[in-house]
């Protein structure tokens, strides 16, 4: 059995577009930011960084209906039921309006005594006050960008999806980049940043009327039989995006809270960088959850193609974090300039080795997802989450941008336990070891590069030139890697 099935002519542009709007957003920004950087100051740069992570939070407050939306759309659609799959989007619909208005309530009431609790001084919030209204529009906007985006992915039709979020993305960060050009600061950024999720809106709700084929469920109308049916399955969907959010942008806040928004603009810089490559290959992964829920009853062939799922991903993850790792400086200074923080680079380094490991966790997860085991997921989801972000608070006081890097690694607990259930409810069987086997590749991959660095930051050492070692201790590790996978996982 091949890793990659034959794809038909739909699934291909569903494929290439959701791995392209999976990265749009990430080099967006990184194309913008030193511009921005720059242009607005390190401190501006930085508030500005931390209400984008205030708005990305604000989309894990669905409560779960985003994904709940998906699915039973593609159960009617399955059925050709299409009542149910109106009256489930007007459902949905109607409940993330009632969710719309207490976000925005909250967003321009609590604005000024957010951005105070994480580190922006009191003459910095005054000049922002004029934006409040506008970051609460923003993120009213872009929760109800939830409705179209669940309703298309219902219909499969994840190419229109990927289309819309990867111009919504671009179009956000030229619009930004064009306020502070003609002069604007952060409330015309958000202005501008309104301005666009209004649009994209817009177009998402105009071709979701188009697939269900009427405009009667923009509507607002709920009954008690489908606020029963979206409950009943949206709470784990919701604890899994709680939990994402506090692995991914818990750590902005903290950084924030503790050293200050200047801080968080090299370190907001420093995770994207880190978080580009991952985002690709989760999207890019995709179409193993529906897969694997075709093999449920075919554990043989469940097996192998797990066995080479796992294989590509610690492969293409690690030999991306081994060159992240490398490049970090050269990149940083390329990049951002010299003006850096002296802990920048390792910080990026780090994170480059916490993305090789997470890599290792894509096809396990949809394994997970494709037993049916959407509980599991949430509560190691939730664990790790947790963790992750009370260790933040305990290192980033003492070690600054590298505690808040060094607290990812605590999600690897968590996640070596996981695989050993996971495992289990797949297969039917208990290997305690699985979890650190699945690891150990990652971690002979990078271990190589970062012997080489730590000995060639010794003083004492004199080894020249160094790049050439750096470059022959990845090349090693990748190769010891490659040796370990054939062993473990069979050929590819």
């Amino acid at each position: 059995m091949r890793l990659f099935p034959f794809f038909s002519a739909q699934t291909l542009r569903n494929v290439s577009w959701s791995g392209l709007a999976a990265v749009a957003n990430p080099l967006a920004q990184l194309a913008v930011t030193p511009f921005l950087l720059h242009s607005l100051g390190a401190e501006v740069f930085g508030v500005w960084i931390l209400l984008s992570a205030m708005l990305a939070i604000v989309g894990t407050a669905d409560l779960g209906l985003s994904p709940a939306t998906t699915l039973f759309v593609s159960r009617y659609r399955a059925t050709d039921s299409r009542f149910d799959i109106r009256r489930v989007a007007q459902a949905a619909l109607t409940l993330v309006l009632l969710l719309v208005c207490v976000i925005v309530f909250f967003l321009a009431t609590f604005a000024a005594d957010l951005l105070a609790f994480f580190g922006v001084t009191e003459d910095q919030t005054k000049l922002l006050s004029g934006g409040f209204p506008f970051l609460a529009l923003a993120g009213g906007l872009l929760f109800l960008n939830v409705i179209p985006a669940s309703l298309l992915r219902g219909y499969e039709r994840y190419d229109l999806e990927g289309a819309l979020n990867t111009l919504t993305s671009l179009a956000t960060a030229a619009a930004v980049c064009a306020t502070v050009y003609l002069g604007g600061r952060i409330p015309e950024m958000l202005v501008a940043q309104a301005s666009v999720f209004a649009v994209s809106l817009s177009a998402g709700l105009l071709l979701s009327a188009s697939l269900i084929g009427s405009r009667a469920w923009l509507l607002p109308y709920c009954s008690f039989a489908s606020f029963r049916e979206l409950c009943s399955v949206s709470v784990y969907g919701w604890i899994q995006g709680v939990s994402s959010a506090l692995f991914s942008q818990a750590d902005r806040l903290i950084v924030s809270a503790i050293l200050g928004p200047a801080s968080l603009a090299f370190y907001g810089a420093a995770v994207q960088v880190a978080q580009a490559f991952h985002s690709l290959m989760a999207r890019s992964l995709g179409f193993l959850f529906p897969r694997f829920t075709a093999l449920q009853n075919n554990k043989l062939a469940k097996l192998q193609l797990f066995n080479r799922a796992m294989f590509a991903t610690t492969l293409v993850g690690s030999t991306l974090a081994v060159s992240l790792f490398l490049a970090s400086p050269w990149l940083l200074n390329v990049w951002l300039g010299q003006q850096i923080p002296a802990d920048l680079p390792t910080t990026l380094s780090l994170l480059a080795i916490i993305n090789g490991f997470m890599a290792t966790t894509l096809v396990p997860g949809a394994l997970m997802f494709g037993a049916g085991q959407f509980r599991l997921a949430a509560i190691f989801a939730l664990l790790s989450g947790l963790i992750v972000s009370s260790t933040a608070l305990l290192l980033v006081p003492v070690y600054g941008l590298l505690g808040a890097a060094l607290a990812k690694f605590t999600f690897l607990p968590v996640s070596t336990a996981s695989r050993v259930f996971i495992y289990h409810h797949a297969f039917g069987s208990w290997s305690w070891s699985l979890g650190v086997r699945q690891l150990l590749p990652a971690a002979t991959a990078l271990a190589p590069s970062g012997v080489a660095a730590w000995l060639l930051s010794n003083s004492s050492l004199h080894i020249q030139p160094a790049w050439v070692w750096q470059l022959f201790a990845g090349f090693c590790g990748l190769a010891l890697m490659w040796i370990q996978c054939r062993r473990q996982y069979g050929s590819l």
